[in-house]
């Protein structure tokens, strides 16, 4: 667990009047002038502390700077904090009376439980900025309540030289091709996958791969299972779900993986130990950082032998910021929004290497995992989610134990399906 809490304080009472929309970009300035809504209101920063709350990792590079450019053009304070424990301190926050001004939340599912606690950005000069597509993340009964801070991908990340030195020149757009590239690394002496069954995120992302295709190619059978007539084992996708698990296991850690950890992951990933790892975009910055030099690049998860249908897992609710409406400072904490929006391309882009989902913005600096992401969302071949959108509160985190079963051969496909549908339809109720 980790906290982090900044603070910068003012060191002299500094009166600060502001225009809301004072400042905005050409685009939202256009936006305003056919507005109905007043432009002309005025925010005394002075004395103001607007307190900023992330449930997950965040760049903090990125955060800190934001706090000094907010301050020195407002002079205002934000105070932050990273509890790394999803909503659970957030819960705690509100109870003590000490709720956010702003927050971020992980999902539509989230925004429905905090809705009565969330303002309705919908008439915000910025919205129309927004990607559709990425907007309906923040979307709960017509309202935008959680605006998404950037959109990830999740699938495969492999190591380029590896995949040279096997003789590999395509990457698998199927999951008989996934085996021959495992087959081809192995003649090679390299090790294809090192995958972390020992990390409930990692395996509820892995799962959650499953129920991306299945949603895609056959909706119908997940809405019997989320209405309790249906099973994981009547899931079309479940054997080759299973299929492709047995390949991180064989060609990787087998037994092992449910004590490999995530840092020894990354770290073996970076330094060319091992060529093939199930993981997303939100890693680019890490592994640059431990190896610059590092020749990656990121494909979709292969669970058919149709490559048309072969996609990558692209979300943009993994990171939605949200503003309390009954916050005591809520026209700066709505003015605070806004100039994020603004000034995304520093940000997002040029400190948290990240790829927000607006109109007016540059993402060709970022890393070769963004710029793969955006070449299968360019060529519709990316999900819309990661597939556990809809997942019940708990079950992330459940299904490590029969996963972990399985890998360590515990248990077979189907029981393995049985106890998870179990599990789930149990945190329905």
């Amino acid at each position: 667990m980790k906290r982090k809490m900044i603070s910068l304080m003012l060191t002299a009472t500094t009166i600060c009047m502001m225009t809301v929309y004072g400042n905005v970009g050409t685009e939202i300035a256009a936006e305003a002038a056919e507005s109905s809504i007043d432009n002309e209101k005025e925010i005394d920063f002075s004395g103001i502390t607007l307190k900023w709350y992330f449930g997950t990792a965040i760049n903090e590079t990125m955060v800190d700077q934001i706090i000094i450019d907010f301050k020195e053009e407002t002079g205002a304070t934000i105070e932050w904090e990273s509890a790394g424990e999803g909503a659970a301190v957030l819960k705690s926050r509100f109870a003590a009376g000490e709720a956010p001004d702003v927050f971020a939340l992980e999902s539509t599912d989230a925004l429905e439980e905090w809705e009565d606690h969330l303002y309705d950005l919908s008439d915000e000069l910025w919205v129309d900025l927004v990607y559709d597509s990425a907007k309906e993340a923040g979307m709960v009964d017509n309202q935008f309540l959680g605006l998404p801070i950037s959109s990830e991908a999740c699938g495969i990340i492999y190591n380029k030289d590896l995949f040279e030195q096997a003789g590999i020149t395509e990457i698998p757009d199927t999951l008989t091709e996934l085996e021959e590239v495992c087959k081809k690394l192995q003649e090679a002496g390299i090790q294809a996958f090192g995958e972390t069954y020992m990390d409930y995120g990692f395996a509820a992302h892995a799962l959650s791969a499953e129920f991306a295709y299945e949603l895609e190619l056959n909706p119908d059978v997940v809405e019997g299972f989320y209405t309790k007539e249906n099973s994981l084992n009547d899931f079309t996708m479940t054997e080759n779900w299973f299929k492709y698990i047995d390949l991180t296991l064989n060609y990787g850690c087998g037994k092992n993986s449910i004590t490999y950890s995530v840092d020894d992951q990354i770290a073996d990933f970076a330094s060319g130990k091992i060529a093939m790892i199930k993981q997303g975009t939100w890693l680019a910055d890490t592994f640059l950082s431990t190896n610059p030099d590092i020749n990656f690049g990121l494909m979709a998860i292969p669970l058919t032998n149709n490559a048309e249908e072969t996609k990558l897992m692209v979300s943009s609710s993994t990171n939605l910021m949200c503003v309390n409406k009954n916050s005591e400072n809520l026209d700066a904490a709505l003015y605070f929004v806004q100039w994020f929006v603004e000034n995304a391309q520093t940000y997002l882009v040029e400190l948290g290497n990240s790829a927000p989902p607006y109109e007016g913005v540059d993402t060709s600096s970022l890393s070769a995992l963004h710029q793969d992401m955006n070449r299968y969302i360019s060529d519709n071949m990316a999900f819309d989610g990661f597939g556990w959108e809809d997942w019940p509160s708990g079950f992330s985190e459940d299904l490590l134990a029969p996963i972990q079963a399985y890998c360590a051969g515990q248990a077979d496909a189907e029981a393995t399906n049985d106890t998870l549908t179990e599990m789930f339809h149990t945190r329905l109720d």
